[in-house]
């Protein structure tokens, strides 16, 4: 309709919008924008088209124009979705889940404690990766739910003792990265060689 075309060009102004449309004097598009001009007089908008972008008029029309329109949903026998979620016996609220994080010491102090208070408070599930027994045992003391992942090392009784570690400061659950590698060099410097 009328209307439409007129908010299609509300970029522009009134001197582009005849340069472009009207060149013709009594072409169609000149007679449609008479009429949306008229009808445009007759609402709350305005005259539309001496409102250009320039002006910052546009946001404040589309919004009146926005505002103006009444949508009601009707659906039968509607309840409200649940994002809800069960894992290994327990609820959740979400089943959105950080990923096994560790190494981000330079964001903030404490980073994955103040990472699992956020968590907590969105009723999700936490994870962590390579980190210290003290902030394990931090992480968990938040109260979240927190899944430890283990590394592959090659010392068969340190994997033991990590999940042995894992499980005494109360960890949700455990898992053990498969295509994690250890070793290798930034710069001068050797990194995780066990």
């Amino acid at each position: 309709n009328n209307l439409e075309i007129i908010f299609v060009c509300r970029g522009m102004t009134k001197v582009a919008f005849f340069d472009c449309f009207c060149k013709e004097e009594g072409s169609m598009i000149g007679k449609l924008l008479a009429e949306g001009q008229a009808k445009l007089q007759d609402t709350a908008l305005g005259n539309f088209l001496g409102a250009s972008a320039e002006t910052g008029n546009g946001i404040r029309l589309n919004r009146q124009y926005l505002d103006s329109l009444t949508i009601e949903m009707r659906v039968i026998d509607a309840i409200p979705a649940s994002t809800e979620m069960n894992l290994f016996g327990r609820s959740f609220a979400t089943p959105i889940m950080t990923g096994a994080m560790s190494g981000i010491a330079a964001i903030c102090t404490n980073p994955l404690v103040e990472t699992a208070k956020g968590v907590l408070s969105a009723g999700a599930v936490n994870w962590v990766g390579i980190g210290e027994n003290d902030e394990l045992k931090a992480i968990i003391d938040t109260g979240v739910s927190t899944v430890k992942i283990i590394k592959p090392y090659r010392n068969h009784d340190l994997i033991f003792a990590k999940l042995a570690d894992a499980e005494r400061l109360g960890a949700f659950a455990v898992g053990m990265d498969i295509c994690f590698a250890f070793g290798g060099k930034r710069e001068d410097m050797v990194f995780r060689a066990d």
